[in-house]
């Protein structure tokens, strides 16, 4: 396919995309993120600020370990005052162009302010955006895969996954000296690897997706950019939300899930939502993590004998529906919440505005449509989401920055920027956002975009050249 053809095939699928294009196709970015800052909302209803001590709390406990007391203090006041994150990202060591340059954007674009991201960290290792490892490019611009996580666990996720060991490094650090790249390329590559087999909060991460957290922050500051980038895994702090507050509290959530009137509304009005339930896909409330197969398993809700249970296809899996129950198997994370469960707590339940990536800015607004319709059903006004929650907010899918060996040019990885950028690529990567306008910003990711959705319709054609941030060389 042309990329018109590539493009209009992207539209018709995601609408939203398709009308973010032809609206700012000739401005820039940092208007659109200017014009975004005015959406969000200066007031919120009462609830939402109540609750938002909820939230800040558990915030706080999962990062203080990963972050320290000050840098935790200036994540909470820019929660409490932008009520803003994004999600588009997928939880890992932050690398792919697909979610790297709108972090980019916002850290050129913010002023000594960290830029939030709760990450999907349900995400499966396989997935194309590789998030159980980093990749970059050599002087030939071919694709270096270097993966934390074996290939064995690819139908796993971040979430719950047991943290990487001293001796994991030490094995990184031996396929980075046999990596065809120049000798300082490659010894960057090891001291990075020693920072993080070094770093205390590594050390004592018990779950690799806390270490990607703490990684991603350290590979950011490594590749020279000011502004910190903090990574928070989104299905964490809703685990926590629900074995901190709402397992033991009478709350819309607590009702979601253990009264039969508000989870019947839950699972009629998500039914076929991307990120919940279908007929024949998807979880109901969450899926379950076999930890002997190493995979995901869909769960639905099954009443029997007056007793809903989560049920798998094949039996081998019943969990009662019970507080109890359901703190048992959180706490060990044997269950890991799904997207539809995360986003209505987060979002609809505690008033945060999320940013999200060429898909999410579609299903977003079917997962807020299905919440009302839910809430209207069990006659629940005071919990409605109103006009405040905006879901239509795009925070990735672009390429600015570039890396180019003279000849062609490829999306850069923040992997690449810390090989091969120097101490002028910030200041670099900040002009072309203020030179490259939306359009084709947005024209450098539609051929990828386009396998992403049809997969069986080949590889992506080639990436259009544009401006190179990163220059290769032997």
């Amino acid at each position: 396919m042309t990329l018109s053809e590539e493009r209009d095939f992207v539209f018709a699928k995601k609408p939203l995309l398709g009308k973010l294009y032809h609206a700012y196709k000739k401005r820039f970015w940092p208007e659109y993120l200017h014009e975004v800052a005015q959406i969000l909302p200066k007031k919120w209803r009462m609830e939402y600020d109540v609750r938002f001590d909820e939230l800040a709390q558990v915030c706080k406990k999962i990062s203080i370990p990963l972050f320290g007391v000050a840098l935790t203090h200036k994540i909470i006041t820019s929660l409490k005052s932008k009520r803003f994150v994004s999600t588009s990202d997928h939880h890992g060591v932050l690398c792919h162009p697909f979610f790297l340059n709108f972090n980019l954007l916002r850290a050129t674009s913010l002023s000594d302010e960290p830029v939030i991201s709760f990450t999907c960290g349900g995400t499966s290792f396989s997935n194309s955006s590789y998030p159980r490892g980093i990749f970059f490019h050599d002087t030939s611009l071919n694709q270096i895969k270097a993966p934390f996580i074996p290939w064995k666990y690819r139908q796993t996720s971040a979430y719950g996954h047991p943290a990487l060991k001293p001796r994991d490094f030490e094995d990184l650090k031996r396929r980075a000296e046999a990596m065809n790249l120049p000798e300082k390329q490659r010894t960057k590559i090891s001291h990075l690897y020693d920072l993080y087999q070094r770093d205390i909060r590594i050390r004592k991460s018990q779950l690799f997706s806390e270490q990607s957290s703490v990684m991603t922050r350290l590979l950011w500051k490594g590749a020279g950019m000011e502004e910190d980038v903090i990574y928070l895994e989104c299905e964490s702090i809703v685990r926590m939300l629900l074995l901190d507050v709402h397992l033991s509290r009478d709350s819309v959530i607590h009702r979601l899930l253990f009264d039969e009137a508000y989870r019947t509304g839950y699972l009629k009005h998500f039914l076929g939502v991307i990120g919940a339930h279908r007929t024949n896909g998807g979880t109901e409330l969450f899926w379950y993590r076999d930890l002997k197969q190493r995979r995901k398993v869909r769960l639905t809700v099954t009443v029997s004998s007056e007793q809903a249970v989560l049920r798998s296809e094949d039996g081998m899996v019943m969990i009662p529906l019970t507080p109890k129950s359901i703190r048992t198997h959180l706490s060990e994370h044997a269950l890991l919440p799904c997207l539809a469960l995360c986003y209505s707590i987060v979002s609809f339940y505690y008033g945060i505005t999320l940013g999200g990536g060429f898909s999410q800015i579609q299903y977003l607004g079917d997962m807020k449509n299905a919440w009302t319709g839910l809430l209207s059903d069990v006659h629940d006004p005071e919990s409605e989401v109103g006009d405040a929650i905006s879901t239509d907010i795009f925070t990735g899918d672009f390429v600015i920055a570039g890396i180019s060996d003279g000849m062609d040019t490829k999306p850069a990885t923040l992997m690449d920027i810390y090989l091969w950028g120097d101490g002028s690529t910030q200041d670099h990567i900040k002009r072309l956002f203020n030179e490259m306008p939306i359009g084709d910003t947005l024209d450098i990711m539609i051929p990828q975009l386009c396998h992403t959705l049809a997969p069986s319709s080949g590889p992506p054609s080639k990436t259009k050249n544009f401006p190179a941030t990163l220059h290769v060389h032997t």
